[in-house]
């Protein structure tokens, strides 16, 4: 993957006047992905060589991206910022370990691994603040040296703690000692987080189907998705998460199709209804129409939220008909534009990016209940 960038000299916590690139737009909703470059125009003078600073904001980084310190060997500090980043573990910060100053605040984060850190030999600032789902941590995440060089790290509006330590500040913990002891006491360890890489969206009856899934015994019912795949799935199931199905599945019928959809996504969709989780790389698009099929509420107003964040619109709790306005406004400043400029053309990825974009927002349109 190949991304957008601008350079400038920007002020950082500790590093004043650093030579940063900002990413100007990026999708990483995939794990693994790996950045090869980044496309930008350097300052006179400027390379690749002569940036400590990255910044990724209001962007889509859903996980962390891989490769960075290829392009950037020389980052002293590194920005995630309202991305909607879901984890970040010790491999993911490879070859970063000279990071001074790591920006990770109002994102999506659950868990911080205890070996997170293990490897950042000169660490000095971490910023976690506004993570509001981070509940899963322990104090053992900072090992001792790097308790020793930390000069601040913050953790405000989180789910477990609301506090932060910064060295010489007023108005911050008098010391260290006292936010990790706040951590152990309020939040849960990290080996008490899920396992599985799912995103809960409604515990509604999860625990009484899941082993359902889990097993497939008693399956009453079959959902087609091609000639080679099918999905044993049981009536009352269906029938308690849909008023759609309870319509649809009188007693002797035994199979439907759903061949529009791909079978990954009835998969993802199917296990929604059993579990109240999706998994982490669902895709929102085909996911919406099944929710919007079915009359799944609570997924349905998910799905569109995750795609309003794709547009860096954030989760909007206004009325449906601001909501809808919004859409419509953004759906005009697509369509105003004629031609193509030449920079797009000759940046694939970009375009690309910009075409799924325009195709999420006219589905969340086509499902959006308000006339």
């Amino acid at each position: 993957m190949e991304i957008s960038c601008y350079y400038q000299q920007l002020d950082w916590a500790g590093f004043p006047d650093s030579y940063t690139c900002t990413v100007t737009s990026a999708t990483i909703t995939e794990e693994g992905i790996e950045i090869k470059d980044f496309i930008g125009e350097h300052m006179e003078g400027k390379s690749n060589k002569d940036v400590t600073a990255l910044r990724f904001n209001n962007t889509v980084v859903s996980f962390f991206p891989r490769g960075i310190f290829k392009t950037f060997p020389n980052l002293k500090v590194l920005e995630i910022h309202n991305c909607g980043l879901k984890k970040v573990s010790r491999s993911d910060l490879e070859g970063l370990e000279t990071l001074k100053t790591f920006y990770l605040q109002k994102n999506r984060l659950k868990t911080l691994p205890i070996d997170l850190f293990d490897d950042m030999r000169d660490l000095q600032r971490i910023f976690l603040s506004e993570n509001k789902d981070l509940e899963f941590m322990s104090s053992d995440m900072l090992n001792e040296d790097l308790k020793q060089r930390l000069k601040i790290i913050t953790l405000e509006k989180t789910k477990c703690v609301d506090a932060f330590y910064a060295s010489g500040m007023s108005d911050s913990l008098k010391s260290l000692d006292d936010l990790l002891q706040i951590i152990d006491d309020k939040c849960k360890p990290p080996n008490e987080a899920p396992k599985d890489d799912n995103e809960e969206v409604d515990n509604e009856d999860s625990n009484n189907f899941k082993h359902l899934w889990e097993s497939k015994n008693l399956s009453d019912f079959t959902i087609f998705v091609d000639e080679s795949n099918a999905f044993q799935v049981h009536k009352i199931v269906l029938t308690s998460r849909s008023s759609v199905f309870r319509g649809l599945l009188v007693e002797d019928v035994k199979e439907m199709k759903l061949e529009e959809f791909d079978v990954k996504d009835v998969k993802d969709f199917l296990r929604y209804l059993y579990t109240g989780h999706l998994s982490m790389d669902f895709n929102e698009v085909p996911i919406l129409k099944l929710a919007t099929k079915f009359n799944i509420i609570k997924l349905k107003s998910y799905c569109e939220n995750e795609i309003l964040n794709t547009f860096t619109i954030g989760y909007l709790t206004t009325p449906d008909q601001v909501k809808l306005s919004a859409l419509q406004e953004l759906r005009k400043s697509f369509h105003q534009i004629k031609t193509l400029p030449d920079s797009l053309i000759f940046k694939p990825d970009l375009l690309e990016e910009i075409i799924k974009m325009k195709q999420k927002l006219e589905v969340l349109l086509e499902n959006c209940d308000v006339t």
